[in-house]
C-alpha cells in the first residue's frame, strides 16, 4: 500500500514542492554565510584573483563539512632558518595539541596562475628554493596551477583536507592513547 500512495501524483508535487523549498533554503544559508565571510576579507590579504577563489572555495567546504578543527589564513610569513618567505595560505589545526603532535606536519598552499607568477626564471627559481626549504622543514607544500584549480576548485580544496585529516585523526589517535 505505501509504494502506490508514494507514487501518487499528489505525493509526486509535494515532493517536488518540498524540494524546491529545501533548494531555496539551501541557497538563502549559502549565501548568507559567504556574505558573513566575505566581511572578514578586508582583514584577509589577497595577491591574485585566484586566491580569492581558492578562500571562496575553502568557506564552501567548511560551510558543507564544518571544519571549525582547522584555520586557513591568507599571506603568513614562515622563518626557516635565517630566512623569510611569504606563502599564500597556511592550514593548521585550531587544537594547539594537534600542532604540538610530532605527525602533524604544517601546509603552505600556493596558487600560482602564470598571469601573476612565474614569469621569469627569477621567479621559477625563487619558488622551486622556498618549496625546497619549507619541505627540509617539515612543511607539506600543496602547488595549484590555475589551470588545475580553475578545472576542479573542489578537488584542490578536497586534496588538502584530505591530507589535513589524516595528520589530525594520527595525532588525535596519539593524544587518546598519551591519555590513557
Amino acid at each position: 500500500m505505501a509504494g502506490k500512495v508514494l507514487e501518487t501524483d499528489f505525493v509526486a508535487g509535494h515532493i517536488r514542492a518540498a524540494r524546491e523549498r529545501f533548494v531555496a533554503a539551501a541557497e538563502d544559508r549559502f549565501d548568507m554565510g559567504i556574505m558573513g565571510a566575505l566581511r572578514h576579507v578586508p582583514t584577509l590579504v589577497f595577491d591574485s584573483p585566484l586566491e580569492v577563489a581558492f578562500w571562496l572555495w575553502w568557506q564552501v567546504a567548511d560551510g558543507v563539512d564544518d571544519l571549525d578543527e582547522f584555520a586557513c589564513s591568507s599571506q603568513r610569513e614562515v622563518s626557516v632558518g635565517a630566512k623569510t618567505y611569504r606563502v599564500d595560505f597556511i592550514v593548521e589545526p585550531t587544537d594547539p595539541a594537534i600542532v604540538a603532535s610530532p605527525h602533524w606536519k604544517p601546509i603552505a598552499i600556493e596558487l600560482d596562475g602564470h598571469a601573476f607568477h612565474e614569469k621569469t626564471r627569477e621567479q621559477v627559481s625563487y619558488r622551486n628554493r622556498r618549496d625546497r626549504a619549507l619541505q627540509a622543514a617539515g612543511w607539506k607544500v600543496f602547488h595549484f596551477s590555475f589551470a588545475e584549480f580553475n578545472g576542479d576548485p573542489d578537488g584542490c580544496v578536497y586534496e588538502v583536507l584530505q591530507f589535513a585529516r589524516k595528520q589530525y585523526l594520527a595525532a588525535y589517535c596519539d593524544r587518546v592513547k598519551a591519555q590513557g
